[in-house]
């Protein structure tokens, strides 16, 4: 994986939910059976599940992503997610420090 600004994202997030007791599954952005536009990994927890696009800074969805995003909110929980902040209301157990 590249170091880019939107992969730090990715990882600081993953590491975040596995440590809170999330399984994390990243999602392949190309293929045969990939729907356009899917976000870069889903956690599921205790029956629940949620669904999380990274994006640096700066990062836009793309028109793709948007409409997968209107097309899921009906049935689960979509973030887009910038920094670990944004996934912080959906922590069971780990809690800032700060």
């Amino acid at each position: 994986m590249k170091d880019t600004p939107e992969n730090k994202v990715k990882e600081s997030i993953k590491k975040l939910l596995k440590a809170d007791g999330w399984f994390v599954q990243s999602n392949p952005q190309f293929g045969p059976y990939v729907r356009p536009g899917r976000p870069d990994m889903e956690a599921y927890k205790g029956g629940r599940v949620i669904l999380i696009e990274c994006k640096s800074k700066d990062g836009r969805q793309s028109p793709a992503q948007k409409q997968y995003q209107a097309d899921v909110a009906p049935y689960a929980p979509y973030i887009l997610a910038r920094s670990v902040e944004d996934i912080m209301p959906y922590m069971t157990t780990v809690q800032t420090l700060f």
